[in-house]
């Protein structure tokens, strides 16, 4: 009887411990390790974008942070500036994993120099092709020199798709009670 409360207590005391280590224990773990940039030179001739822009919405498929998961990629929206390489739009949408797994920690409102790569008709980024912070990254603007402006205007916040449903919905509509009144009328006319 003795063994048996001595090994539940000390099951009990492993749980509890195993608990508080999780919950309080290390913060965040990298799942990746970079080597060493080759330089922004590099970063141009290897990569398929690059372009300077401020990220201006960051959005998670999963925003429960018990089951959030490093294959749910990330979006972020940018506002683009400058462009050194590839093709670009002013508003242009980013993809990283989360910043838990090789992701780049993306903040609304910061600018940032961006290289990515093309995956599956997706630009993406991680945290070893780098991407930095503008403010950070005088060096690499001095190497890569002026860039080009982006073709056409910024759409803030994508004002025209976010009523393009509505728009459509209301010609549909206008279509469908003008045709009710045409087939009134022509029923009228044949009696």
């Amino acid at each position: 009887m003795k063994k048996a409360t001595m090994i539940t207590g000390s099951l009990i005391i492993a749980i509890v411990l195993a608990i508080i280590v999780g919950v309080i224990g290390a913060d965040k773990v990298q799942a990746c390790s970079c080597e060493a940039n080759p330089g922004p030179k590099a970063m141009l001739k290897f990569q398929d974008v690059v372009f300077a822009g401020k990220a201006v919405a960051v959005k998670s498929k999963s925003n429960i942070p018990l089951l959030a998961s490093s294959d749910v990629p990330v979006r972020v929206d940018f506002q683009v500036s400058e462009i050194w390489k590839g093709a670009v739009d002013a508003d242009t949408a980013v993809f990283t994993a989360s910043n838990d797994s090789c992701g780049v920690d993306f903040k609304p409102g910061t600018d940032y120099l961006v290289y990515g790569n093309m995956e599956n008709g997706k630009l993406r980024v991680n945290l070893c092709g780098g991407t930095k912070k503008l403010n950070a990254a005088s060096a690499d603007l001095l190497v890569l020199g002026k860039g080009t402006a982006p073709s056409g205007p910024y759409r803030e916040d994508g004002a025209l798709t976010r009523w393009m449903p509505l728009l459509i919905t209301a010609a549909a509509l206008t279509l469908f009670l003008f045709f009710i009144g045409y087939a009134r009328k022509r029923r009228r006319t044949f009696k």
